[in-house]
């Protein structure tokens, strides 16, 4: 499959070899985040959140699928697969289970002006101005900020994963199972329920 890239913010498609989207554009060297040191190389995680969460990559829109979205985006940010599966620390980067490349994350989308983030943002307010409010003695707002806690991690996680990490595991061991085996759920499920005993790989 083949997509167009040209409507990238930052047009990683274009770079060469070992080239470090943090050195060649200009903006990542602004924010703490992506100076952080995560298990995985940063030009890699760089061009796969791009690939991925760019407000403008075709990928996911052709697609439609977001985990396979994902699996592709990390092939295209130059993560390989051994034996047919990425390793661990990759799969906890597609899962949303690495708290510094999740920090990455967030703060790309806020870089593209996402919208996604505008209600994230709102809620943002009404928990500091809570906070203001509980310091200063002003009213008893610890109601208040303790929902809007609850409500800015909620939306959040919702922005970055779009499922839990459970369910976004469970089926990247399916597409692993769909690949390596090339049968659809649908066949998995028919050969399964005439062997019960025996996985069709």
């Amino acid at each position: 499959m083949e997509f167009d890239f040209s409507n990238l913010t930052f047009r990683v498609d274009t770079l060469k070899g070992n080239q470090d989207p943090f050195l060649v554009f200009e903006g990542f060297n602004k924010h703490q985040e992506f100076y952080a040191v995560s298990s995985l190389p940063r030009k890699n995680v760089l061009k796969y959140i791009i690939y991925f969460y760019d407000p403008n990559s075709p990928i996911l829109e052709e697609v439609k699928d977001a985990l396979r979205a994902k699996l592709i985006s990390a092939e295209l940010a130059g993560f390989k697969k051994e034996n047919g599966k990425f390793s661990e620390n990759v799969e906890k980067m597609i899962v949303c289970e690495d708290p510094i490349i999740n920090e990455m994350i967030c703060r790309y989308l806020i870089m593209t002006n996402d919208i996604r983030w505008q209600k994230y943002h709102v809620l943002m307010q009404v928990y500091y101005r809570a906070s203001k409010e509980l310091l200063t003695g002003e009213k008893d707002s610890i109601k208040t900020l303790t929902e809007a806690e609850k409500e800015l991690l909620a939306t959040r996680n919702q922005i970055i994963k779009s499922e839990s990490s459970d369910v976004l595991i469970r089926r990247l061991q399916r597409y692993y199972l769909e690949e390596k085996v090339e049968l659809t759920p649908e066949e998995i499920a028919i050969k399964l329920r005439e062997n019960p005993s025996e996985l069709p790989v």
